[in-house]
């Protein structure tokens, strides 16, 4: 962490916060500390914790720091990529946190006043990641060696990713929770060790994968969610092969690619049965879900027409207390039906997958 004061300090209260923050965020305020304290004991060099935030502009976070820790706003770091070129606070930033964050008693103004507020910003980071579709804005707290610069030179070099499917350079978001943690388990250790940089660890929330009740999807804020929030630390892989050559332009193949891309194509499917009230168990499970994603992308589909391969792949069922029924792709007739929507698809780049498929679709129910 960093020595960084300033002389507008100001208690949280003074901000937008009219209450306590939730016991549960405060939780994770220590759990942050915890892990920063196992990092900073498996490390020889003194570690600084720095704030991953998706933008600055239009957030809690930003305004709350400008207004009342002015040095610390003026030292976060944006990530230099032309996609922001001249909207450099539209862009995703590094905050470096004050040294003594970490210190059961903080000496410094500025470290006792972020101790007050970040639990109401991981509040509002957990209450969005409850809400699957909204966008986070406090992606998680990096701890390095080095410093936020490197961190964000890091950045903008691995935001910058040609995808392995159409060979397009992109901005690829992989500091957003949901991306990294789809991801994740399918990089390799070189890949890790790439992804993280000069970061030892990384702290962030874990996102949910899985079915969504109603209940949870009309929630109005954190009060309202019964799943306890966790956290998820990633470290630097301790056994990398260094000289193992990676393009960390080109740092994914195509089938991690697509898993990077699938937590918001899960996510919708997820949501349209708990508007429609389907209770989680009769939901399609978590693995089911990636393992459909997989095969649409597999079979080339992408965008909306991945979505409604999504969609088609189970009959939403009629009243909460019945399952959705599988769409058994794998036998006839639906395999004939779906390889004549996908040739259909793949000449006439018009149409889109839900209604071809419907013009194809075999009568009887899967």
């Amino acid at each position: 962490m960093h020595d960084n004061a300033s002389s507008a300090v100001m208690p949280a209260e003074s901000g937008p916060y009219d209450s306590a923050p939730h016991p549960q965020a405060v939780a994770l305020l220590d759990d942050i500390v915890a892990a920063f304290h196992r990092a900073q004991g498996q490390c020889e060099q003194p570690l600084h914790a720095c704030l991953i935030l998706e933008r600055w502009e239009h957030t809690t976070a930003g305004q709350w720091l400008a207004e009342f820790l002015p040095d610390t706003a003026a030292s976060r770091i944006a990530l230099a990529d032309p996609v922001y070129k001249d909207r450099e606070d539209e862009a995703p930033c590094i905050v470096p946190l004050p040294q003594d964050l970490a210190q059961a008693a903080p000496t410094s103004e500025a470290a006792r006043a972020l101790r007050a507020v970040l639990p109401h910003w991981l509040e509002e980071a957990w209450f969005a990641s409850r809400m699957r579709l909204r966008a986070i804005h406090l992606c998680g707290v990096a701890f390095t060696p080095r410093n936020a610069t490197s961190l964000a030179v890091h950045g903008a070099q691995m935001a910058f990713q040609h995808s392995p499917v159409d060979g397009r350079a992109c901005f690829f978001r992989f500091f957003d929770p949901r991306v990294m943690q789809r991801t994740w388990p399918t990089l390799s250790v070189a890949q890790r060790r790439a992804w993280l940089g000069p970061a030892v660890t990384l702290w962030s929330l874990e996102q949910p994968w899985g079915p969504w009740s109603f209940e949870e999807l009309v929630a109005s804020d954190a009060s309202a969610l019964r799943q306890r929030p966790r956290a998820l630390v990633f470290d630097t892989p301790a056994n990398a092969d260094d000289d193992m050559p990676l393009d960390r332009q080109r740092l994914l193949d195509p089938a991690q690619w697509h898993a990077a891309m699938s937590a918001p194509v899960g996510n919708r499917a997820w949501a349209a049965y708990a508007q429609e009230a389907v209770a989680p168990d009769h939901q399609p499970g978590a693995q089911a879900m990636t393992d459909c994603i997989d095969l649409g992308a597999r079979l080339g589909l992408n965008g909306s027409d991945l979505d409604d391969f999504v969609a088609a792949s189970w009959n939403l069922p009629q009243g909460a207390e019945r399952a959705a029924g599988r769409t058994p792709w794998e036998r006839p007739p639906y395999a004939q039906a779906l390889q004549t929507a996908l040739t259909q698809l793949g000449t006439d780049t018009a149409s889109r997958f839900a209604a071809v498929w419907q013009s194809h679709r075999p009568p009887t129910d899967p």
